[in-house]
């Protein structure tokens, strides 16, 4: 379809972008557009790497189905090598985790809107990462006294799933689970775009092993 004859480009570029496991820094860019270089760390950056890596689930005409599937693998591992620590950067994470793994094609078909067809006519399949982001998502709010996981905003809900982690504001806008946070300190590994200081505020209480944790009050860093 026009999908295929559309995306067919990206897959067969990317081939040539890949070898074991490893993707090259550059990406070629045609003579006539107007873009004229790519970040080199476009495979770790998930803004780009994210809609780059997802246009593989189309089944190529250029590219073998088992070398296509070699590239679906690597790029999968990339994307599960990367946490969800930001809105930006981490929604691509989790897009392009649940594109690479089927579940947004097993989704499609149970509402009707599949083919049957997994994520691609070829019967090309994945394996779901066994590391990285969380494919299954679930809301929080504190009604329901469920409490967010690694990744997710956690102001609604006011406390974290895992034991040992705290929900820290950044600002007014984010907060999420961590073991530690300084105030004023940038986190790392949010986007680059993105990387500004965290107030540290904190909402809640942190987990402790073994027991459950609701939802709570944010206090400001150093006061009780």
């Amino acid at each position: 379809g026009s999908a295929a004859g559309f995306l067919d480009p990206v897959a067969a570029h990317l081939e040539t972008r890949e070898s074991g496991g490893n993707w090259a820094q550059t990406l070629r860019v045609d003579a006539g557009c107007l873009v004229e270089s790519i970040h080199p760390s476009w495979s770790w950056n998930m803004f780009m790497a994210g809609p780059t890596f997802t246009s593989l689930v189309c089944p190529s005409n250029s590219v073998d189905s088992g070398r296509q599937q070699e590239l679906i693998d690597s790029a999968g591992e990339r994307v599960a090598s990367k946490a969800i620590d930001d809105y930006y950067s981490g929604s691509w994470v989790a897009i392009s985790t649940i594109t690479l793994n089927g579940d947004l094609a097993r989704a499609a078909q149970g509402s009707g809107l599949g083919s049957g067809t997994g994520t691609g006519t070829t019967g090309t399949t994945t394996t779901a990462p066994t590391t990285g982001p969380t494919t299954t998502t679930t809301t929080t709010d504190s009604g329901s006294g469920m409490c967010a996981t690694t990744g997710q905003d956690c102001r609604s809900s006011a406390c974290c799933e895992d034991a040992g982690f705290t929900c820290y504001e950044k600002n007014e806008y984010w907060a999420s689970c961590r073991q530690s946070c300084e105030p004023g300190e940038v986190n790392p590994n949010d986007d680059p775009d993105f990387q500004t200081p965290w107030t540290c505020a904190v909402i809640g209480a942190t987990t402790t092993p073994g027991t459950t944790t609701t939802p709570g009050t944010t206090t400001t860093p150093g006061t009780t």
